[in-house]
């Protein structure tokens, strides 16, 4: 058999869909909700002393620089973007961002009182954080910098925000949060680390370039500003009025605070995630709240007897993707006009349950399939080889080798569960990654699935493969056979007949290369 070069998958820039990006929020925020309280803390702390981070290189860098108004603004908000970055990148808890678990309040994911729980905890973990930068800056002295000029740049910032009125600082922390909470949305639409410094660093900018009011970075800067008061050299180099000397208390900080944090929960809370929810989530279905809770998988009646009165539980938190392994896709047809590959992977999905899809290496779930497309594409590189016989063996060896990864996966997931409960997890697996309705019901050492349609036929019309159905049956027979004798339970799947008319007429002249 002449052998075929792969070409090279080109890599695709295209961002995560909107409707996607909602679903990504929604589910990161049900872990944020169920995070244990001191991991909660701890990440919320080290949020607060990299906003903080962020704050003081922003103010060391603004300092002295004499290039007009709005470009020494914009070049502060800059570099204020390390903080974002490192929150982001780097992994912490920051109230402003975690404003966006009302999506997943909204949709029933989170309940009211765990969104609440992490709001207070994670916004006296900010203020921990931010007030210990605040101490530990004061202590390195860097504030007596060029002749106190850097000192002088930061007492000026504390007490600008110290003399704002209540409406100002309100509107100013909706404005602030609004740009906050855009810039995370938009980190969830990234595919790399690049992606996510390039999505926060624009919305950064402007709500810093703009002079928006952010509660976090106020707990720093703030605080820095009452230290520095005590220093007789920064203050005279900073040159504030009496009414701002007045403002610069524990009082001026309280009262900028209060309506700043506020407005922060409008722009994040409901101008942006409100605002989402409503357009992409409000009619989608919902996921569940809790990692144990049943999944409800439309379409989909379940009589599992086996199961002892449980059915699959599957991972709320961030979805798990485990790669099993790749194939190629030998020739053209209705998708493809050269040859290709797909990596399959076995998904855990908080309000989808566990499933089998495959993606195109580098290009994301945008080329993503189900298994009844698999189990086609695969069949059509079968039908390359040099016989039928060679053709059926290795639609088994792949059947067989996915049953083999599946089995593996569910043995050791589920090792604290009964060999039956492992098996009907999954057969479940297998099934829903079909993509048709089915009933399951128990029969003497195991289970028997009716599908209520075929879902190879159906892919075959969406693909035009009706010349690989047969196979590609081989190939599903053989992964249940392989579930069967690795889980110890009896799997039959009965597929409804195939409509043998319109498969002859779709499929004739598209005999196999080992019988000419």
């Amino acid at each position: 058999m002449a052998t075929q070069a792969i070409h090279p998958i080109p890599i695709e820039w295209e961002h995560i869909a909107p409707p996607q990006i909602a679903r990504r929020v929604e589910k990161a925020g049900i872990a944020k909700a169920n995070l244990n309280i001191w991991t909660m803390f701890l990440l919320a702390i080290l949020a607060g002393a990299f906003i903080a981070l962020g704050a003081e290189f922003s103010t060391l860098t603004i300092t002295g620089v004499n290039i007009g108004y709005g470009l020494t603004k914009l070049l502060g908000g800059v570099v204020f973007s390390l903080g974002l970055v490192l929150v982001v990148v780097a992994g912490a808890e920051l109230f402003t961002g975690n404003n966006l678990l009302t999506i997943a309040w909204i949709n029933g994911s989170a309940s009211l009182g765990k969104v609440l729980r992490n709001w207070t905890v994670v916004f006296i973990g900010n203020l921990v954080g931010s007030l210990s930068m605040a101490g530990f800056m004061f202590l390195t002295h860097q504030w007596a910098a060029a002749d106190y000029a850097v000192g002088a740049t930061a007492i000026r910032i504390a007490a600008d925000k110290a003399t704002l009125p209540f409406s100002t600082a309100l509107v100013r922390g909706i404005l602030c949060n609004a740009l906050v909470c855009l810039a995370v949305w938009l980190c969830f639409g990234a595919r790399s680390v690049a992606d996510k410094i390039a999505a926060i660093v624009f919305p950064i900018s402007a709500f810093v370039a703009s002079g928006f009011e952010h509660s976090v970075a106020n707990m720093y800067f703030i605080p820095y500003g009452l230290l520095l008061g005590t220093q007789p050299e920064v203050v005279a180099a900073a040159n504030l009025s009496t009414n701002q000397l007045d403002h610069l208390t524990m009082g001026g900080f309280i009262s900028n605070l209060i309506p700043v944090t506020i407005g922060n929960l409008i722009g994040g809370a409901v101008l942006v995630g409100g605002v989402y929810w409503f357009v992409y989530l409000r009619n989608a279905p919902k996921s569940s709240s809790a990692s144990t809770e049943a999944v409800q998988v439309a379409a989909v009646t379940r009589s599992l007897a086996l199961t002892e009165g449980k059915i699959m539980t599957t991972n709320t938190f961030e979805p798990q993707q485990l790669p099993l392994f790749g194939y190629v896709i030998a020739s053209g047809d209705a998708y493809y006009t050269e040859m290709g590959q797909r990596m399959i992977y076995l998904e855990d999905e908080a309000h989808g349950g566990y499933h089998i899809s495959a993606e195109m290496p580098g290009k994301g779930k945008a080329t993503a399939v189900d298994l009844s497309q698999v189990l086609l594409e695969y069949a059509m590189t079968c039908h390359t080889s040099s016989s039928a016989q060679q053709a059926e063996s290795m639609m088994r060896a792949f059947g067989k080798r996915l049953g083999e990864k599946i089995a593996d996966h569910f043995t050791h997931s589920l090792s604290a569960e009964t060999p039956s409960y492992r098996a009907v997890c999954a057969l479940e697996c297998v099934l829903q990654s079909l993509n048709a309705p089915y009933t399951v019901e128990e029969i003497t050492n195991g289970v028997q699935c009716h599908l209520a349609v075929s879902s190879l036929e159906k892919a075959a019309e969406q693909s035009g493969m009706w010349a690989e159905i047969e196979m590609a049956q081989l190939g599903l027979e053989s992964l249940c056979d392989t579930l069967s004798e690795l889980l110890g339970c009896v799997m039959h799947i009965d597929l409804p007949p195939i409509n043998i008319d319109l498969y002859h007429m779709l499929s004739s002249g598209m005999s196999h290369p080992g019988d000419k």
